[in-house]
């Protein structure tokens, strides 16, 4: 019998040892959750700041402010991108019109 009571001593000592590591664990899970919500939102940030920056170089563009050729080219694919899309929608306007 003494074999059951050793195995018994295991499986308390066992569990004990897991229960007091799942509050660190849940801590470093909370943590990671934070950080990664944190990377999130800076990165949207990021993301926001650089659309802000290419329609201000666009309205830059147009103004003719621009001297950089490359922000050139640039702004002038945008232009044409524009001319396009607005040519499409008509396009799509006519058709729903039929």
């Amino acid at each position: 019998m003494g074999g059951f009571e050793e195995l018994g001593e295991i499986i308390k000592k066992t569990t004990r040892n897991r229960m007091e590591k799942i509050p660190v664990e849940i801590k470093r899970i909370v943590q990671v959750t934070k950080l990664r919500s944190e990377v999130r939102r800076k990165k949207n940030e990021m993301d926001k700041l650089l659309t802000d920056l290419g329609e201000k170089t666009y309205q830059l563009h147009l103004k003719k402010k621009i001297g950089h050729a490359e922000l050139k080219r640039l702004g002038s694919k945008i232009t044409q991108l524009k001319k396009d899309i607005e040519t499409r929608k008509k396009d799509i306007q006519r058709l729903r019109e039929r």
